[in-house]
């Protein structure tokens, strides 16, 4: 899935260790370009990811490629959306006309 959105906030990093060994994990807020806009929370897990957010200035228009993964805990779901690409917003200078056959 994909959305687009402002980069509005990078959150905390966080890291520990596991059986599996080191882990990092961050996160960022978008606020999207939509009538309403919304704001929209993502994760990201390892330190290559978690550097992805950090060369990218707040304000910035960005397209951002997600999964979004739920889980259950005693009884409650708990949803995330884990980022897994980010790319620059570009928006084209001529929207694209439909051809009409003649």
């Amino acid at each position: 899935m994909e959305i687009i959105g402002k980069l509005i906030r990078i959150l905390p990093e966080q890291s520990g260790e596991s059986a599996r060994g080191r882990w990092g994990r961050g996160g960022f807020v978008i606020e999207t370009t939509e009538q309403y806009p919304r704001m929209v929370a993502f994760t990201m897990f390892g330190e290559d990811k978690v550097g992805m957010i950090k060369s990218i200035a707040l304000g910035t228009q960005i397209n951002v490629l997600f999964s979004p993964e739920s889980r259950e805990f005693q009884d409650r779901w708990y949803t995330d959306l884990r980022c897994f690409r980010i790319e620059p917003f570009v928006q084209a200078a001529y929207p694209q006309q439909p051809i009409h056959p003649k």
